[in-house]
């Protein structure tokens, strides 16, 4: 877990993955950006795991979490009990040098913001709908 807020904390989670890789485990990064506001579809990423990934030459594996936000959101003004269905997707190769760090940035968030888009059961534009209904109202 990191404290987003605190820059040592988000630090020692580098210097922790980084410790885990080198003992040969794999590590789940999940870069959005933010999490607390239900009313976004797909938040924008962070860099930090892109740049680990190209530091390491590790490929990137996307997974689609297609129903966090109905069913566990953020704010608990909502939430349905059941199982989380989740996808990945095949993985994108890490460029060779830093400098193409938002290329596998972009790659990796088009992946996941398709395969939520292309869910059939469209449970992320309801949570979304919905959450935006609730903000509506309570202004």
């Amino acid at each position: 877990m990191v404290d987003r807020s605190d820059r040592k904390s988000r630090w020692a989670v580098y210097d922790r993955a980084n410790q885990k890789l080198a003992l040969g485990y794999s590590i789940c990064i999940f870069p959005e950006v933010s999490y607390e506001d239900d009313t976004v579809f797909l938040n924008d990423f962070k860099r930090g795991a892109f740049k680990i990934a190209i530091e390491h030459q590790l490929p990137v594996v996307p997974m689609v979490f297609f129903d966090c936000k109905r069913k566990q959101p953020w704010y608990p003004r909502f939430g349905y009990p059941g199982e989380l269905r989740v996808q990945t997707y095949p993985e994108i190769l890490p460029p060779k040098t830093i400098e193409e760090l938002e290329v596998l940035l972009a790659a990796s968030r088009k992946v996941i913001d398709k395969g939520l888009r292309d869910d059939p059961k469209g449970h992320q534009f309801e949570a979304v709908a919905l959450e935006k209904a609730i903000v509506k109202a309570a202004s």
